[in-house]
């Protein structure tokens, strides 16, 4: 299991979401306000395109080839004057029709509960059980349900818990691609406390490991350095 979630170049005990919930290629385009301003632009051409045909049925020959006429200069202008805000938008607008998600930003909090991968693992032996990393912001249960399907022999324990210990606390536990334990507890108490403990001790042994893995060697010793 580890292998088969293990992160490019990074080491042993890494996760990369995209190998549990893969991002479609279509959506990597930049999520920024020209994409939004494409998008504007383009559905204001699909509108209006639909309007043109829609009177192009009560209309007569000639007064349908001069509004054609009319439509394409326009557009065609539009669209010559900036050809990059126009290709995001056409591809966003695409990306909503097939994916309901313009671009992969909003696509990974929609599939994965987080727009970023994971980061700060914790070395892990080929024998360890035990993996940590770092989310943007939240926990990512769809994430590990997704590796449960995969793997649907291992039963998996998820724990997760932000920087502070009175919230964002939970832990489930999954099997074959199910939750078959929740625990998110709403009030603080003992067990809230000791979990956010456990989860940010495994954290403190991921940023120890990538503090080594920064510090350059010095002959037989070496100093390390915070980031």
């Amino acid at each position: 299991m580890l292998h088969g979630v293990q992160r490019a170049a990074h080491p042993l005990g890494s996760i990369d979401f995209n190998k549990l919930i893969p991002t479609p290629q279509e959506l990597a385009i930049e999520h920024s306000d020209r994409t939004a301003a494409g998008l504007r632009l383009y559905r204001a051409f699909m509108k209006e395109s639909a309007d043109l045909m829609k009177a192009a049925l009560f209309a007569g020959k000639d007064e349908r080839s001069a509004r054609d006429a009319e439509f394409r200069a326009k557009w065609g202008d539009v669209e010559q004057q900036d050809q990059e805000i126009w290709v995001l938008g056409e591809q966003a607008h695409k990306n909503i029709m097939k994916y309901d998600c313009p671009t992969w930003y909003e696509w990974r909090n929609l599939n994965w509960g987080t727009a970023s991968n994971a980061t700060e693992f914790a070395d892990l032996d080929e024998g360890g059980d035990t993996m940590a990393f770092t989310t943007g912001g939240t926990a990512v249960p769809k994430l590990v349900q997704a590796m449960s399907a995969r793997f649907p022999e291992q039963e998996i324990t998820y724990i997760w818990a932000d920087g502070d210990t009175r919230q964002h606390l939970g832990r489930m536990v999954f099997k074959d691609g199910a939750a078959i334990e929740v625990d998110i507890p709403q009030e603080p108490g003992a067990l809230a406390q000791a979990m956010s403990a456990g989860v940010w001790r495994l954290q403190a042994a991921a940023e120890q490991d990538l503090r080594k893995a920064r510090t350059p060697q010095k002959k037989a010793s070496h100093r390390r350095q915070g980031r």
